[in-house]
Formats: structure tokens, C-alpha cells, sequence
């Protein structure tokens, strides 16, 4: 009765021995975050070594990444094979951007961290300059760019415009090598009198990235020209001038009178080419018929084609009555008229009629009064 007793007891007491035994403690993982390296404008990469896994399997690892201190999994995160050390790298990045990433790991007590390293991507610096030589229908655009950082990539470079602010690779776009520096060229095609929003680029992993926007307007494309007054009219020749005053921002090869019997001259008549600044410019027209009716007006000849001032009607004196000085050679008289109005002629004595040949040896005749 006794031996039943003690075994009684004995297994009571293994009973309570067993049912107060402690479970074994299970803690988070201990972990240390590495230092951050190959870091481009886009991307970094950054390990971590789990010191302690906690008394439990480790069930995930990596790194996890934001812009503000000690990032956590609800930022972005990057997972990485089962080791106790592990790496992994971090995509999608701003550049010049200031990052905070640490390494995680997690098992059945929960999610440990490591200590917050802090980085900065690498980036360029991209600057759309001012727009120069702007004219009505081209203008020079400039960009500037430098590298900040070991590795940069970019993939695409350029500068995009349009009508409207913030224009995008979308829009009219020229592409331009990179060249860390000033880079500067010529966009023609422009619309006249047009204000345009500009603003130069880059593409890397990350997508496009913009400059800062500039804006300019193209001239008018309109040129002011001005057809000066007829003076010193004579039978054969009148003093013309002309001056265009504003180009418009068109490209001015040449500038002159032109005239004609019709309305309105165009430079497929009679033209007298004069230079091609905005100077005022004065000439003689030679080679007129006496006692008939013209028309002038001043032209420039641009990229785009021909424009004219206004018309300007004339008629030339009667060739009779001139008052000329001529000196005797050889029974022909040959001189110059008085105040220039016939450059040369000849007068040609028959008995005692005169009559005068215009130029030397043709042209007009007729017969001196």
C-alpha cells in the first residue's frame, strides 16, 4: 500500500516538474547595417550580417531605404537570399538625393532593424541657359551640365521647347551628346513673333529628369522698310533712297532700290543692289527714259524671300531745254550735263541742228532746243 503511495507521488510530482518547465525564449534577430557603396545617381548598394538570429529561423532579410531616418519595411524595401550576410541593391533612386537604409530580418518574435546608414546618390548638374541671337524664326539654345559623383548614367540628353510651359520630352526635342560643360546650338523653325518655354534634360534609370525652364519670344518677321523721297529728277537719271530700319529678325542678305514702269517693282526688274545693314542708303538711277512715269520702292532679300517698303511714282523731266556744257572734239561734243542729270552723251551736229545721243553710242535721241 505504501510502494502504491510513493509512486503516486512520485509521478505527481514529474507531472508538476513538466508542467512548470519554461518554454524557450524567442527574441528578434540582432543584425548589424553595412556601409553604403557603389552608389550612382540611380542606384546603391548596401549589406547586412545578422549577429543573433534571436532563437528562431530567420524567415527574411534585407534592406529596407526612404529619405527620412530609420526606414522600415512600409518604405521601400529590397529582400535578400537566406545567408547570415547578404546584399542587396537599391533601385529607382532621385539623384542628388539624401537616402537613411538599414538592414532588417525577421523571425517568428518579429522584425529587427539595424542602425540607420545615411547616403547620397550622385547626380548631374543640369542647367537650361538663357536663349541668345533670338531671331524671327531661329535662336541659340544652351545647356549646361556637370557631373557630381563617380557614375552617372544617362542615357538621353537634350533640350525640348513648346508654346506652352513645361515642355517635356514629348515635345519638339533635339538631342545633344553629353558633355559635362556649356553646350550650345542653333534651332531654326521657329514661329514668328512667338513666346517659347525651353528647358533642357537628361534620362537615366530613374526616367526623365528637367532643368529649369527659360522662355523667350521670336521677333516679328515683319521688317520696317522705308522708300525715301525722289530728288534731283532729270530726263535721264533721279537721287533715290532707302532704309530698312528693323530687319525683323530675319536673315538680310542684301538691300536696295528696284523700280519699273508697272505698280509695285519687284528685284526681277531693275534693282540697284545697295548693302545689307540698317544704314540709310543713297544712289543715283541712271539710264532713264525723259518724260515717262516709273515706280520704286526699297527691298531686302531674306531667308524667307523678298520684302519692300511702300511705292513711290515718279515721272522724269522732258528731254528738251537741258542746259549742258560741252567742249568741241573733233565736230562731236562730249561732256556732262549740268547737276549730273546725264552722266555722258554725244551731240552729233547736222548743219545747224543739234542732237544729242544718250548714252555715248546709242539710246536715246533727240534734238536740242
Amino acid at each position: 500500500m505504501m510502494k502504491r503511495e510513493n509512486t503516486a507521488c512520485i509521478l505527481f510530482c514529474l507531472l508538476l516538474f513538466i508542467a512548470c518547465a519554461k518554454e524557450p525564449v524567442i527574441e528578434i534577430p540582432f543584425l548589424s547595417t553595412n556601409e553604403v557603396g557603389q552608389i550612382t545617381d540611380a542606384t546603391a548598394r548596401c549589406s547586412g550580417s545578422i549577429v543573433n538570429k534571436g532563437g528562431a529561423e530567420i524567415t527574411d532579410r534585407g534592406v529596407c531605404w526612404s529619405k527620412e531616418l530609420d526606414p522600415t519595411l512600409l518604405d521601400s524595401s529590397s529582400s535578400a537570399p537566406a545567408s547570415t550576410y547578404f546584399t542587396c541593391t537599391l533601385r529607382n533612386l532621385e539623384p542628388g538625393t539624401q537616402y537613411y537604409v538599414r538592414a532588417y530580418a525577421t523571425n517568428k518574435g518579429g522584425t529587427a532593424y539595424g542602425l540607420s546608414k545615411k547616403f547620397t546618390t550622385n547626380y548631374l548638374k543640369l542647367r537650361t541657359m538663357a536663349v541668345s541671337e533670338i531671331k524671327a524664326s531661329t535662336a541659340i539654345f544652351g545647356t549646361y551640365a556637370e557631373k557630381v559623383g563617380d557614375s552617372v548614367t544617362v542615357s538621353a540628353r537634350g533640350v525640348c521647347w513648346n508654346t506652352s510651359p513645361h515642355p517635356t520630352a514629348n515635345d519638339s526635342v533635339v538631342s545633344i551628346p553629353f558633355e559635362e560643360g556649356i553646350y550650345k546650338f542653333s534651332i531654326s523653325g521657329l514661329q514668328h513673333g512667338t513666346t517659347y518655354y525651353v528647358r533642357t534634360f537628361l534620362k537615366n534609370a530613374s526616367g526623365f529628369l528637367y532643368g529649369n525652364e527659360v522662355s523667350f519670344s521670336t521677333l516679328s518677321g515683319t521688317p520696317d522698310i522705308w522708300t525715301g523721297p525722289i530728288l534731283k529728277i532729270g530726263a535721264f537719271s533721279v537721287a533715290a533712297s532707302m532704309q530698312a530700319s528693323d530687319f525683323g529678325g530675319l536673315e538680310v542678305t542684301e538691300c536696295g532700290v528696284c523700280w519699273s514702269k508697272n505698280q509695285n517693282p519687284v528685284v526681277t526688274n531693275n534693282v540697284c543692289a545697295l548693302g545689307n545693314s540698317n544704314d540709310l542708303f543713297n544712289t543715283t538711277i541712271n539710264n532713264l527714259e525723259a518724260s515717262t512715269t516709273y515706280h520704286i520702292r526699297g527691298y531686302i532679300l531674306t531667308d524667307e524671300g523678298p520684302f519692300y517698303g511702300a511705292d513711290v511714282p515718279f515721272s522724269t523731266l522732258a528731254a528738251s531745254g537741258i542746259p549742258l556744257r560741252h567742249f568741241l572734239r573733233k565736230n562731236l561734243d562730249v561732256g556732262q550735263s549740268e547737276n549730273n542729270q546725264i552722266s555722258q552723251w554725244r551731240i552729233h551736229r547736222f548743219g545747224d541742228k543739234r542732237i544729242v545721243r544718250y548714252p555715248l553710242n546709242g539710246g536715246q535721241v533727240f534734238e536740242l532746243q
